[in-house]
């Protein structure tokens, strides 16, 4: 006597005998909660293939798990009398949609009559949903050595071992990469190497990149995201006049001799973010050249780095200064200064101002 349980569900051709619903690349196992059992038989053979939602079949379902294995079943049929088998489907689907799963089961029961069983299971696939807003900004620039820490992991791919990621430059060279669901950018964000570049963030799920949806999109989105570094504005801070900004309408500044501040230039790279946070970089220089005019008239004494700046030192010649009178003034004092930062930008600036004694 052949005995077919399979726990209320209904069998037949062109019958659906259960729906799951899933998302792209999230395995599936069919029936859901469940085995297909049979008892007193002698022989079986499965076989499915996956349909699309007008029938056709777009390939075979070729993970068919069943126990006892098929070996270990032929030993238990080996005397004539018929053993219990069950089994279950299990497969994955990479494309939103409407699928079916339709297999059959052929059996041959203890009289050794060959008996054919069809099943049908429609297999409903939607995108997969972030658990979070991806956190990262929306057209606006990163800048050298900023931090950024982000997820993308989903509410439907529940095994954290099967996230992976990849960032990668425009030549698709792979900057960093590692597994999890978040991604932290400040490694590839301090690396000179990347400014002045686009980056891509490729997010993984079971090595496969993926499409997804959230906030409410209408539209899936891929699993990958791109990030603007750049370095900050150059500024400077110190008491005297650009060359440049010059006009008949200004004076140029005044400046004491005995000014101790008027002999530091301060300079420094800096942006506000659009969080409204402040990136600040402290300049690396070198080739620093700086002239005056009258020639000789001041000098460099170096430059020095403090803090988030660096400090460029500057002395008057003792013997320059002894032809300006006590209480006179000099008027058309220019200053020169050139030097390259660590960012292979040349910054030339010409200042004028008059000094007085």
């Amino acid at each position: 006597m052949l005995l077919l349980i399979a726990f209320g569900l209904n069998f037949g051709q062109g019958k659906v005998a259960d729906t799951i619903n899933v998302v792209t690349l999230q395995k599936f196992k069919i029936p859901s909660d469940r085995n297909i059992v049979f008892s007193n038989i002698l022989d079986f053979k499965v076989s499915a293939n996956i349909l699309d939602e007008n029938g056709n079949v777009i390939r075979a379902s070729e993970h068919i798990w069943q126990s006892p294995s098929q070996k270990e079943f032929k030993k238990e049929v080996a005397g004539g009398r018929g053993a219990t088998v069950q089994f279950s489907f299990n497969d994955m689907i990479e494309k939103p949609g409407t699928y079916f799963l339709e297999a059959k089961i052929r059996i041959k029961d203890e009289n050794r009559r060959s008996i054919t069983i069809p099943a049908k299971y429609q297999v409903n696939v939607a995108y997969p949903t972030m658990a979070s807003e991806i956190s990262l900004r929306d057209g606006q620039p990163y800048y050298y050595t900023e931090k950024e820490t982000f997820s993308f992991a989903t509410i439907e791919f529940e095994d954290p071992n099967k996230y992976s990621y990849q960032i990668v430059d425009p030549s698709e060279k792979i900057l960093q990469q590692g597994r999890g669901a978040i991604v932290e950018l400040d490694t590839v964000f301090k690396d000179l190497g990347n400014v002045g570049k686009k980056l891509t963030i490729k997010g993984f799920y079971d090595g496969k990149q993926f499409y997804y949806k959230s906030n409410g999109d209408t539209e899936p989105k891929l699993s990958e995201w791109v990030v603007d570094l750049q370095q900050p504005k150059f500024t400077e801070f110190h008491d005297w006049l650009l060359g440049s900004t010059e006009s008949k309408s200004q004076v140029p500044l005044v400046i004491s001799v005995y000014n101790e501040s008027a002999k530091k230039l301060l300079y420094t790279y800096g942006n506000s973010t659009s969080e409204g946070n402040f990136v600040f970089v402290a300049p690396k220089i070198r080739s620093l050249q700086v002239r005056s005019e009258p020639e000789g008239l001041i000098v460099n004494k170096g430059a020095v780095p403090s803090g988030v700046f660096v400090n460029v030192f500057l002395d008057y010649d003792q013997e320059a200064l002894n032809l300006i009178e006590e209480c006179g003034q000099l008027d058309g004092v220019k200053l020169h200064v050139e030097f390259v930062t660590q960012f292979n930008e040349r910054i030339s600036r010409d200042y004028i101002a008059t000094l007085i004694k």
